[in-house]
């Protein structure tokens, strides 16, 4: 393949005006010339991006509309209160919300549907993790040795999004709040923001209701979690 050094004009396809390109050879033959002026060739590619980008975002629509959440199809108009559209509305970085409140206030609903923002309109990959759900799956992996748990750890800690919803619910172990403090040190280290949804709050405060809950399991590993969290959440009060 050759260039010529020689310059062409031509008149722009799509909006008449006059243009100059220096011609490319094959073989002694001029490449095809897609006739576009550079101010219409740049709207062309732009254009090209934006319908790239729909069809994407509409891909990950579908993926969403396939996925077993709770309270996924819920109206954020709808809830009940206010502090929900700050959480929906939260801007990805390293310190996300740790929603904690008494039931029926949008806790959960908030943060479903903040992944639900975020994967749709940002392609950001996320796990929406219960945490009975996790507890019965790490008691399991406990009864079978470390093995067992670190694989249930590591299945959550690497995600760019992770929400665990519910946190305390159900009496904790030694073992599962020292699973969750390793996933929570593995990701605050990292800068990997974990939303939080729970009944009991978080202060910095020893003893903060978070932490007597978490000390029913391990008292040590309690006060770490809780630590960490402080320093990488968005204290957000549903009450």
């Amino acid at each position: 393949m050759s260039t010529s050094a020689a310059t062409k004009t031509a008149a722009c396809v799509n909006c008449g005006q006059p243009y100059t390109y220096t011609p490319v050879f094959l073989w002694g033959e001029e490449v095809f010339n897609n006739g576009l002026c550079d101010p219409c060739e740049q709207e062309r590619l732009a254009n090209a991006r934006r319908e790239h980008e729909h069809n994407e975002r509409m891909k990950r629509l579908n993926t969403w509309d396939h996925l077993d959440l709770p309270l996924k199809d819920s109206n954020p108009a709808l809830y009940p209160n206010p502090r929900c559209h700050s959480v929906v509305n939260w801007k990805f970085g390293p310190k996300a919300p740790f929603c904690h409140g008494p039931s029926g206030q949008g806790k959960t609903r908030s943060v479903v549907q903040l992944c639900r923002r975020l994967w749709v309109d940002e392609a950001r990959e996320f796990k929406f993790l219960p945490w009975h759900q996790w507890q019965s799956e790490l008691d399991k992996a406990h009864r079978y040795g470390g093995s067992g748990m670190a694989r249930e750890i590591q299945a959550v800690q690497r995600w760019p999004f992770l929400v665990i919803d519910d946190v305390g619910k159900g009496k904790p172990t030694e073992h599962v709040v020292s699973a969750f403090f390793t996933v929570i040190d593995y990701r605050s280290s990292r800068g990997m923001p974990t939303a939080i949804t729970t009944k009991y709050a978080l202060s910095a405060s020893q003893g903060s209701p978070f932490e007597q809950r978490l000390a029913l399991g391990s008292q040590d590993a309690a006060r770490d979690v809780c630590r960490r969290l402080c320093e990488t959440s968005i204290n957000s009060p549903f009450n």
